[in-house]
């Protein structure tokens, strides 16, 4: 989509994989696509239980809502 114009955010986490994060910036731009990386609360919920969780995300998504026109939102949950 952004390669046709559209203006195009990605809100996400830090998780590099089960052992590690990114080592990258809060804020980025990749492909033309501003991308925003979240602080996981804890590696060790990711390696444990599949769970990731940041403590700003829902809120700096509310206050950002009223800029898109468009959100899609997925979860991802792994078999364990």
């Amino acid at each position: 989509m952004a390669k046709r114009g559209h203006d195009v955010t990605v809100y996400t986490t830090d998780v590099k994989d089960f052992d590690s994060r990114l080592e990258t910036s809060f804020n980025d731009i990749v492909d033309g696509i501003r991308v925003y990386r979240f602080r996981n609360i804890s590696l060790t919920l990711v390696k444990k239980l599949k769970l990731f969780i940041t403590s700003s995300f829902i809120s700096y998504v509310k206050e950002n809502l009223e800029r898109f026109d468009i959100i899609c939102m997925n979860i991802i949950r792994f078999k364990t």
